[in-house]
């Protein structure tokens, strides 16, 4: 299947660097189903930050040709998480963005992937939930030593994760505080019950 990286379908040469935003330009116009790609695109994007990879340059974003002349992301590849990384993104998140490794302006970039802050946010807390349950697992069946594990736990275990926690947790919030509850403190229904979503209680005068 042919195969090509982002830094040569979007003609780049390795010292000129580019963003995520300019892997969506290519997605757009030359991508099958982009909506999805764009969406996993994101999802890397995210994924990058949180285990500190430290190695994702054009090079490492690549394309798949498939049938009528589209492209579709190749698989995710030559992840390098690094526990001592400097906090900035080989491949930038957009011009407007930059090039720090922020989750906050990850989020806040889910516009240019067409992704709305509930889905983005969303997407982020199973992320953070898979990390969580399955860094050290993985290691661990790597064979890498207890040791070697601790050495490795900045990089899954860091500030951007407790910023992306925070994110997820005021976002749940916010979303029960705007459901409401099931039946609203000042409504009046004369001795009547009361019924919402299956929950069910009397409400006098």
């Amino acid at each position: 299947m042919p195969y090509l990286s982002a830094q040569s379908f979007l003609g780049r040469d390795e010292a000129e660097g580019g963003f995520y935003t300019d892997i969506l330009d290519a997605l757009a116009a030359h991508g099958a189903d982009p909506v999805r790609q764009m969406e996993e695109l994101h999802n890397r994007l995210m994924f990058t930050i949180l285990v500190s990879n430290n190695d994702d340059h054009l090079k490492n974003h690549g394309f798949l040709h498939r049938t009528g002349g589209l492209w579709v992301l190749a698989p995710a590849f030559d992840i390098n998480p690094q526990p001592e990384r400097h906090r900035m993104l080989a491949t930038g998140i957009s011009e407007e963005f930059g090039r720090t490794a922020s989750i906050e302006a990850a989020i806040e970039a889910g516009p240019y992937f067409d992704l709305t802050e509930d889905r983005a946010c969303a997407n982020l807390r199973r992320m953070l939930d898979v990390i969580a349950q399955q860094w050290s697992v993985r290691c661990r069946a790597a064979g890498m030593s207890s040791r070697e594990i601790a050495a490795y736990r900045p990089a899954f275990d860091h500030e951007e994760t407790r910023k992306a926690e925070r994110l997820v947790a005021m976002k749940m919030a916010v979303t029960t505080q705007a459901s409401g509850p099931l039946v609203a403190p000042n409504d009046q229904v004369d001795g009547k019950r009361a019924a919402s979503s299956g929950n069910m209680r009397t409400v006098k005068d």
